[in-house]
């Protein structure tokens, strides 16, 4: 189980920073889905779709919804935009069930 846990770890550290890597202006939003996507083809593993990264604004959570699977969104990537990337990479599941 701990070398399970492990290579997902490793692995969702490995996405963030392909994903970071393809920020630049002029880029795509969906450069970043499809770069933590092929991360996780190569080790295996599913990016879950349910969330993803944000945008942080005047709120914390605001758009865009930044996504860590491949995706057609065509947002242009300019200079001062500011939002997360949270790639959360799972064995088997690529979609969560959640409670309140």
């Amino acid at each position: 189980l701990f070398e399970r846990a492990s290579h997902i770890v490793s692995s969702a550290k490995e996405a963030l920073s392909a994903g970071i890597e393809v920020c630049r202006p002029g880029g795509c939003l969906s450069d970043i889905g499809e770069a933590v996507h092929a991360v996780a083809d190569a080790r295996g593993l599913q990016s879950v779709r349910d969330g993803g990264g944000h945008g942080i604004h005047s709120h914390l959570h605001c758009a865009p919804l930044v996504k860590h699977f491949r995706n057609r969104d065509k947002i242009e990537l300019l200079p001062g935009m500011i939002f997360t990337i949270e790639p959360i990479l799972t064995g088997t599941l690529v979609f969560c069930i959640l409670s309140s």
